[in-house]
């Protein structure tokens, strides 16, 4: 059909279907091959998935798994219909060797693209950065990231996207007697700079205990404190290199950041042990920033119970959360839990022993392009 279209419809076409049929049609023929291929295909293909996806299905959720019963391993999966096992992607092919003396951090997912630390000894330096996309399967591997932490003060890391300059950016946060010091990876320059960190010493601001980053609005969300233990939202804006603080409603130690369709989001979860039926209960309360910026626009969505200690990895656009309990017929199952209609559904979906985070993730061909430097690989990268 391609011989006998002008190019620019073809180009329309493509446009328009999903990321993985675009792939294939790669093999068709030369000319699509090299139309698919080319840079400013790929950036159409990632606008005009931006710009249709609020009218579109939800993403699919990216789940991370470890074990470490036996030899270190891990384990992504993809969920593209999260409420049934029909659609669901088992063992994505991992670049990621499993080995003792390194373990892998998933931070977060941008446009299709997977950002994963390779941490070293006890998670106190980093070995290498891998920026990854699991469809195409290509990875670029930054260059070494001088920063390191201490016993008493972690590594805390982000990843983002500069949507006027086009470019994704990698951030290590580090403390030194009471210093930070901040280093940004540009994607596109290909380079690490070291950034001020006077912001963060200014505001005595100290980051939750292994934070989990949250990337929306062009800024990475961190859970923190300020003088005086005031609970805290850091942000980071990608743009302008820029720190800034957002007050947070809950309690910080078992909450977690979260995004509700292009809301900022968070849960924060509380157990206590029923001294009558000696059985766990939490409780949890769903906050949303209805006004981005806006400290009062903070409200309370959801409150409910729920049997056991239940881990919540995700949340659906609709409300619906993704979680984990390990007290559903003695096994660790995947399920959904509706705050609204205070229904659970099971998915049959088995979660290996430790399954703390999903991220929201969106097929795309960003590092499809040689120009971007990405390197192919089979299965693993010793492969």
């Amino acid at each position: 059909m391609s011989d006998y279209l002008p190019e620019e419809i073809v180009e329309q076409i493509l446009v328009r279907l999903p990321p993985r049929a675009v792939v294939r049609c790669r093999a068709t023929c030369k000319r699509l091959y090299y139309l698919i291929n080319s840079p400013g295909f790929i950036s159409k293909t990632l606008s005009y998935t931006l710009s249709t996806r609020k009218y579109s299905s939800s993403p699919g959720f990216l789940l991370s798994q470890y074990s470490v019963r036996g030899d270190l391993s891990y384990n992504y999966s993809l969920y593209f219909d999260p409420y049934t096992v029909d659609d669901y992607t088992h063992d994505i092919p991992s670049p990621f060797r499993n080995d003792k003396s390194s373990h892998y951090l998933l931070l977060d997912s941008v446009h299709g693209l997977v950002c994963v630390v390779q941490l070293g000894c006890y998670g106190y330096y980093t070995d290498h950065i891998y920026i990854w996309n699991p469809l195409i399967k290509r990875y670029i591997k930054t260059q070494k990231c001088s920063m390191k932490g201490s016993i008493r003060d972690m590594l805390v890391f982000g990843f983002g996207f500069d949507s006027i300059r086009n470019d994704y950016k990698v951030m290590v946060i580090a403390r030194s007697v009471w210093k930070f010091k901040v280093q940004v990876y540009s994607l596109k320059q290909g380079i690490w700079s070291d950034m001020d960190g006077q912001w963060l010493d200014s505001n005595v601001v100290s980051f939750t205990d292994n934070p989990t980053q949250r990337f929306l609005n062009g800024v990475i969300h961190w859970l923190g404190t300020g003088q005086n233990d005031e609970k805290l939202i850091i942000g980071f804006d990608v743009f302008h290199d820029s720190f800034k603080a957002m007050k947070f409603p809950g309690d910080l130690y078992y909450s977690k950041l979260f995004q509700i369709g292009e809301t900022l989001a968070c849960v924060d979860h509380r157990f206590c042990l029923n001294g009558g039926s000696q059985k766990w209960t939490s409780s949890f309360d769903i906050w949303v920033m209805k006004d981005y910026g806006v400290d009062s626009s903070w409200t309370k969505m959801y409150c409910f119970e729920f049997q056991g200690i239940p881990l919540v990895l995700g949340i659906k656009e609709d409300g619906d959360l993704l979680m984990v309990n390990s007290y559903v017929a003695n096994k660790r199952e995947l399920l959904w839990y509706s705050p609204v209609n205070r229904v659970m559904k099971r998915t049959g979906v088995q979660a290996i022993f430790c399954s703390k985070h999903v991220w929201t993730y969106m097929e795309s061909l960003t590092l499809m392009d040689k120009e971007s430097g990405a390197i192919s690989y089979k299965r693993h990268l010793w492969e």
